[in-house]
């Protein structure tokens, strides 16, 4: 029985970069054009966008630990991630991932601050630490994103100051003036003054979303000059606040107030926007298809469902495996992870096993992405 050969081409360009990462570390092993091709930087960038392996990443509300679900696997167990840290959303926090990278924050007032990067597939993780000491003091808000700059090959930590006088200092005063701290991977750290808002621009996020290949963060405003909320656009690889995002007509062109609720996220890569509708009594998912192109908002749902919509201050963060009509929601009220099917507009509880009470909950890619200067971590 003749052996049957599949062309090499085929081998590395068709079939490795859609296996997951666990995999190919293993595949390492096989033969040594093996581990050259799955460690070179073309075959990771080409796993990092063939591959849809996802993770669901969970804390946990009674041990404040972080686990790990493959979410595409029926079944499968969470997975505690060796990490010693206790997760309370005070002085140590999972910010966001990006590129299959997890990003948390560790805060500590008596030294120096840190953050880590951990790739959840390789094991590989590198702290970085940062000084705001100066910052931590009663009312000053800080909002944290995370994202990369592809033109430099370095993931960047970004944290907006805003000083609790923001709303009535003189603008022309530059010791309080809003400031926006880069803290590169490569551990340098940059203080920048703004020169793209107001101080009179309020921040309504402690988070930022990110998007368009991981190197614009959004965070929403609030320009009381104008009564409206805005999308503000950080650029990652310019260390630079660029054009607002433009936002949806989705008041139907009624007086914005500060308190009228609006979040952003992402989902599958695309800006999604959160809006309650006073109107229909209903919370609106939009989403944006083409970055920054406000014709190309579309609303993905409205969950008139009353029980989901007193709950729901998250946007939502993954769609099904096989089709967009359902959709992940974290009820924040029960702790409780559902999916919601946006034709049937009825809703399902996610169940996970081994996290009975959920804080917070993050995706993840699966991904063979290398931090420069990291260790491997031991597992247990």
């Amino acid at each position: 029985m003749a052996t049957l050969h599949l062309p090499w081409e085929i081998i590395s360009r068709e079939i490795l970069p859609k296996l997951p990462a666990k995999s190919l570390l293993r595949f390492k092993c096989v033969s040594k054009s093996f581990k050259t091709l799955i460690s070179t930087p073309e075959f990771i960038n080409s796993h990092l966008s063939s591959n849809t392996n996802r993770h669901l990443l969970l804390i946990n509300k009674t041990d404040q630990q972080l686990y790990s679900l493959d979410l595409d696997t029926p079944n499968s167990a969470v997975t505690r991630l060796p990490l010693r840290h206790r997760f309370n959303d005070y002085d140590c926090f999972v910010l966001s991932s990006c590129n299959g990278l997890i990003c948390f924050v560790q805060i500590n007032t008596e030294s120096c601050c840190y953050y880590q990067l951990f790739n959840l597939s390789t094991g590989v993780y590198k702290n970085v630490d940062f000084d705001i000491s100066d910052l931590l003091s009663f009312g000053n808000y800080l909002n944290f994103g995370f994202g990369f700059d592809c033109e430099n090959d370095d993931y960047k930590l970004v944290i907006i100051v805003d000083y609790f006088d923001a709303m009535v200092y003189d603008v022309g005063d530059e010791a309080n003036r809003r400031q926006v701290i880069v803290c590169s991977s490569n551990t340098s750290c940059k203080r920048l003054v703004v020169d793209k808002l107001s101080p009179r621009d309020t921040v309504i996020l402690q988070h930022m979303a990110v998007t368009e290949n991981s190197s614009k963060l959004n965070c929403m405003f609030w320009t009381s000059s104008m009564n409206k909320h805005r999308c503000g656009c950080f650029d990652v690889c310019g260390e630079r606040w660029v054009e607002d995002v433009p936002l949806p007509d989705y008041n139907g062109g009624e007086i914005e107030k500060l308190h009228d609720f609006v979040d952003i996220g992402a989902i599958d890569g695309c800006l999604c926007l959160l809006t309650v509708n006073h109107r229909h009594s209903s919370v609106d998912v939009w989403i944006m298809k083409e970055y920054r192109v406000k014709e190309s908002w579309v609303k993905l749902l409205d969950v008139s469902d009353s029980v989901v919509t007193r709950s729901l201050k998250v946007v939502p963060f993954a769609y099904g495996k096989n089709s967009e009509d359902d959709v992940l929601f974290l009820k924040d009220d029960t702790s409780e992870l559902v999916w919601y099917n946006r034709l049937c507009k009825t809703t399902v509880k996610a169940e996970i096993c081994g996290v009975p009470e959920i804080n917070k909950a993050f995706m993840c890619k699966d991904s063979l992405v290398t931090i420069s200067g990291g260790k491997q971590m031991k597992w247990n």
